[in-house]
This record gives structure tokens, sequence and C-alpha cells, in this order.
């Protein structure tokens, strides 16, 4: 097989002198860009692996609080810790709150209270109305009780009295039932 172009002398010289076929050459110089491109894209696949091997630092500055933003109502089991507010208005708060110090309470309207456990009150308590019954389960000091005008005071249940300091008018319902010796209807 001897070159086109050449003699057959030149060509088994230039054979043994190091120089390439043309139709190897066109092939490699044909193969080059995709042979570049795929030892490219190994290269990065490389690189990538190598990085995305360790976890991406993220800094965050740790002297602020984070800024968080929430839409909508939230609602929250349990707390482990105080939470310290810092706010230049009263805050409203419904729910349950225990407050482990001693707090003055100063208003100008009543304020309503609810509790389930008793409150211990320290101070002087002036109650100007009562609009509904009040259960009292047990007293330990006597109570001085005033009434203005000489209104009648209802008292519901067993009332022991062991002396009366002045007059005690008594109004009976339904007299007549209770001195008959015989049940009226």
């Amino acid at each position: 097989m001897s070159e086109p172009h050449r003699p057959p002398e030149q060509a088994e010289a230039g054979r043994a002198s190091g120089t390439i076929d043309p139709q190897l050459f066109r092939l490699l110089m044909a193969c080059r860009w995709p042979l570049a491109l795929v030892l490219s894209a190994w290269a990065l696949a490389v690189a990538a692996i190598q990085i995305l091997r360790q976890p991406i630092p993220i800094a965050l500055p740790l002297d602020q609080p984070f800024p968080v933003r929430l839409a909508g109502p939230i609602q929250i089991e349990g707390i482990a810790q105080p939470v310290k507010l810092e706010h230049n208005k009263p805050l409203a708060v419904v729910g349950q709150v225990n407050v482990e110090r001693t707090v003055a309470v100063k208003a100008a309207d009543p304020l309503p209270v609810r509790s389930s456990e008793p409150l211990a009150v320290q101070g002087d308590v002036a109650v100007q109305e009562i609009k509904k019954p009040v259960d009292v389960a047990g007293i330990a000091k006597e109570i001085a009780v005033q009434v203005n005008n000489d209104e009648p005071l209802q008292v519901q249940g067993n009332v022991d009295v062991n002396q009366i300091g002045g007059r005690l008018n008594v109004t009976l319902n339904n007299a007549i039932k209770s001195l008959s010796p015989i049940p009226l209807p």
C-alpha cells in the first residue's frame, strides 16, 4: 500500500520517521471537539462532587435576632423558658398567664378576673355592687357586714348566729303555711 501522491520509497520513509497518515489525522481532528467536551464535562463533574461532598457554610449574624414575619394565627403548645417582651405600648394577652412576682395593679375601670383556683388578695378591696350570687366555701375570720339605709340583706343557705347586737327584722314568705298544723296547698 502506497500513498497516492508519494512514491513508495518516500511513503515507507515517512512512516518510519514518525509522520501520521493523513486519514488518521483527519479522524483525530474531527474528534477533538467532542473529546474536549467529554473531558471538560468529566472534570466539572469531579469538581462538583468534591465541592458538594462537604456542607456549604452559610454565615448568619448571631448578635442580632433572626428576622421572622408570621402570617396568620399561630398556636403555641408550650414554652420551655420565660419569654421577655419589650414594647412601648401595653400588649393584650388572651390565655393563661402566671405571674411569679408581686405586681401592683391600678385601674380606673373594674378588671374582669376569671380563675379556676383561689386568688390571694392583699390590701383593701372595695365592692360597690354584687350582680350575681357569690359562693363562699369557708370563712376563717369573722366578717363585719354593714348595710346602708336599712336595706334587707338576702342570704340563701344555712346561717348560724351566736349573738345579735341590734334590732332584727324578719320577713317570712308564706307565713300561714309555716304556722298551720296541717299541710296547705
